[in-house]
């Protein structure tokens, strides 16, 4: 992604400790003149600190465009150490995020925090904020799931595989106990939040129908759609699974748009 070099402020880049083997690299963006931090929520899969897939690194340019836009922010790498069946959701991002928080510098710690949640990152978004508690004042969804994690699964498989079977999806058990259990909708009952859904109407790994479900949950939710973006916020000409592993930039107008609601919600 371009940018001056002028306009984009040095990030910090630290390791936080979180238990033996559980080392997280987080990265602490500054942008000058910022009153809020927003705190990046990646998608799943494990990616690094940069949300890196394919040749695309959506969490470092998202980053980077916030701050260009008066924003900071921090992100962090879930944990690639740990065994698949030893994480759930707590392990892969409550746990960082945290830490990350203990090690904030001084700019980051006063200010307001806003959780943005790419993806899985956005479905477990109320479940962040319900941890964080009164510091988090809002919260951003770019095409993230709103059905449990298995009904995504399914979905995807049933949709783009002509040849499947349950086995291939199945999570390991520990992960799929609390995926199955969490609901976002609880979560946001317990904690009602001002909400931006982010839909792309080009995303082909996120049912279409989970942006309405986020919308229909509480009347302090706003929607966006971008009707020619795909599920990484890059423009493209058609829906396919082909295009996501495409290169890309982050849509300058969805950059625009959130960059604006965060700072009105604050």
């Amino acid at each position: 992604m371009r940018h001056s070099s002028r306009s984009v402020p040095t990030p910090v880049s630290v390791q936080v400790h979180c238990g033996p083997s559980r080392d997280h690299h987080v990265v602490f963006q500054p942008a000058g003149g910022s009153l809020v931090t927003v705190i990046l929520l990646p998608g799943s899969g494990r990616t690094d600190v940069d949300g890196t897939y394919c040749s695309k690194k959506t969490q470092r340019d998202l980053a980077i465009s916030l701050s260009c836009r008066g924003i900071s922010s921090i992100r962090f790498s879930k944990r690639p150490t740990s065994p698949r069946d030893a994480l759930d959701y707590l392990d892969e991002y409550l746990v960082p995020m945290q830490a990350a928080l203990r090690e904030a510098p001084s700019y980051i710690d006063p200010a307001p925090l806003v959780l943005v949640g790419h993806s899985l990152g956005g479905h477990i978004l109320p479940m962040a904020s319900l941890v964080l508690g009164n510091r988090v004042v809002a919260g951003v969804l770019l095409n993230a799931p709103y059905r449990s994690l298995q009904s995504t699964i399914r979905w995807q498989a049933e949709s783009y595989l002509s040849n499947w079977s349950t086995a291939a999806f199945t999570l390991p058990d520990r992960y799929s106990r609390l995926a199955a259990t969490y609901s976002p909708l609880l979560a946001l009952q317990q904690r009602p939040l001002p909400i931006l859904v982010v839909s792309s109407g080009l995303d082909a790994l996120v049912h279409p129908g989970d942006a309405d479900s986020w919308e229909a949950s509480g009347s302090f939710v706003e929607r966006l759609n971008f009707p020619d973006l795909d599920h990484f916020l890059v423009k493209r000409r058609e829906r396919s699974v082909a295009n996501q592993t495409l290169p890309g930039e982050i849509s300058t107008d969805l950059l625009d748009s959130v960059s604006a609601w965060i700072k009105r919600a604050c």
